[in-house]
C-alpha cells in the first residue's frame, strides 16, 4: 500500500465533516403548507384541529433589506398574512418578506426555546450557515 509517512489514504471516521456539507446539494424549499406530505396534503394547523396533537413553528423570513426575521407560532399561514399585510411592527418597513424555511415542533417550550438561540449570536451563524 502507498501511503505517505503520517497521512491515511481512507477517511478517519469522525473526520473534517465540512467537506460534506460543502459538497451536498441545497435541498428545494419546503412544500407549502397546503401541499405538506406528512400531514396528508393538510396543513399542520388542519391537521391539529381535527384531534391531532399541536405544533408550533419556527420560521425563518428573508426580508426586503437582506436580513432574516425568525418567529414562533402556531399558525404559520396567518403568521406570513400578518407579516404581507403590515400588521407585524417587527417587519412593516421590511416588506416583502420571503419564507425561508420553517421547523415544526410538539413542544411549545421548544419551539420558543429555539427561536430565542438563533436570535443569539451563534444561532445567527447557525442560520448563516446552515439555513440560508
Amino acid at each position: 500500500m502507498n501511503e505517505v509517512k503520517g497521512e491515511r489514504s481512507e477517511a478517519r471516521p469522525g473526520g473534517d465533516f465540512r467537506q460534506e456539507i460543502d459538497r451536498r446539494e441545497i435541498p428545494p424549499p419546503p412544500p407549502s403548507l397546503t401541499e405538506a406530505v406528512s400531514y396528508g396534503g393538510r396543513s399542520p394547523q388542519v391537521a391539529c384541529r381535527e384531534g391531532e396533537k399541536t405544533m408550533y413553528t419556527v420560521y425563518i423570513l428573508e426580508c426586503a433589506d437582506g436580513k432574516p426575521y425568525t418567529g414562533c407560532t402556531e399558525n404559520l399561514e396567518e403568521r406570513l398574512e400578518r407579516h404581507d399585510k403590515g400588521c407585524v411592527p417587527a417587519t412593516v418597513n421590511r416588506r416583502p418578506i420571503r419564507l425561508i424555511t420553517h421547523i415544526l415542533f410538539t413542544d411549545k417550550y421548544k419551539a420558543f426555546e429555539f427561536e430565542r438561540y438563533l436570535k443569539s449570536g451563534s444561532g445567527r451563524a447557525f442560520i448563516n450557515k446552515h439555513l440560508i
